[in-house]
């Protein structure tokens, strides 16, 4: 058998053994402007989520690759934004240094052998590939045939080279992987991977369920409306109406106590309560803070309301209104497709 037709096989034979199902890992990274931290998860069928956390700046990067190639930039509570394109994909993509480095034909097509270079001080096998994109790849197989270095044109920048080196190979679970990735970028930018968590086919992997727009928005007015529903009830002393926003059993945490009380038994103390005051004010100081879970099942809704009522005093007189500044967080809970609040923390300005 000739030495061109024998690497190529064992390489497509690494490539089959080393293939994960799912693989999870982290890095703490550096760059030109300092320091940062990347955590991938990938499926073999093509999932892929991103994040990115930076020492230099507060920003967050997080975005997914689904399984039928589409790709989204992800907000904090899994809410799709923008569309990504394919270039931005193929950039995600091959930043999963442990999969494209066990298994080189996830994301290079017709990989073709082309003699013997040096990289560096050995001589390494040279193969001609093709990225998703169809520009042309360059990947050299060290003498123990596992991959060391990779040379492809940024696909956000198809003036630029992209050199991507794999080193430190170590054992793990089983697994042959690097523990070190640099990049490259334009012949001056270096970037440094360092993975200190890896995982191969955990148990408890999890694909991200991101939030469709229309499904985070039609959630949102639920939750904005129930807040407006709720300074209706107070407005017009309608204890009916504010409990047709809480669920059967509500916990509120104030002043130091956890209470647990009915639908019911809250229905009666406002009806009672209601008899003895006058809201002239129920009124948001700032737009209603709202975070609603991946599932889209629980959500919290924290709010900053100033109130003006006036009070009914033993005389059976109204007296002056008064002010109050209140700041309290409700957790809804979807039930039977109706947001109802489970339990509030209240704080007031004494």
């Amino acid at each position: 058998m000739s030495r061109p037709i024998f690497t190529a096989l064992f390489i497509l034979l690494f490539n089959f053994l080393n293939a994960q199902s799912t693989i999870l890992s982290k890095a703490n990274c550096t760059g030109p402007e300092g320091g940062y931290y990347t955590e991938i998860h990938s499926t073999e069928t093509g999932y892929l989520y991103f994040k990115q956390t930076f020492a230099y700046k507060e920003d967050i990067f997080r975005a997914i690759v689904l399984d039928t190639g589409k790709s989204f930039v992800l907000h904090d509570d899994n809410r799709v934004g923008d569309e990504l394109g394919k270039e931005v994909i193929f950039m995600l993509k091959s930043h999963d240094f442990l999969r494209m480095a066990m298994d080189t034909g996830f994301l290079f097509s017709e990989l073709k052998e082309n003699g013997v270079k040096k990289i560096g001080d050995e001589n390494c096998s040279f193969y001609l590939a093709k990225d998703p994109l169809g520009h042309s790849v360059e990947l050299y197989f060290s003498t123990e045939k596992v991959l060391k270095f990779i040379r492809l044109k940024n696909p956000l920048n198809l003036e630029e080279f992209i050199e991507i080196s794999f080193s430190n190979w170590q054992n793990f679970s089983g697994r042959t992987v690097p523990q070190k990735v640099e990049i490259l970028q334009a012949g001056k930018d270096l970037f440094t991977f360092s993975f200190f968590d890896i995982q191969f086919d955990a148990p408890g992997f999890t694909k991200i369920v991101p939030v469709s727009k229309d499904k985070f928005e039609t959630d949102k007015t639920a939750l904005l409306n129930s807040n407006e529903i709720q300074r209706q009830a107070h407005m017009e002393n309608d204890a009916s109406l504010l409990v047709s926003q809480i669920a059967d059993t509500l916990v509120t945490v104030q002043r130091g106590n956890v209470r647990t009380e009915s639908n019911t038994t809250i229905k009666q103390r406002f009806e009672a309560y209601f008899k003895t005051v006058k809201y002239l004010k129920w009124d948001d100081i700032s737009p209603p803070v709202i975070h609603i879970s991946e599932d889209g099942t629980m959500a919290t809704v924290i709010v900053e309301k100033i109130t003006q009522a006036k009070h009914l005093d033993e005389s059976g007189n109204w007296g002056e209104a008064s002010e109050t500044t209140f700041a309290w967080t409700s957790t809804y809970q979807k039930i039977s497709g109706q947001w109802l609040i489970i339990s509030v923390t209240s704080t007031r300005v004494e």
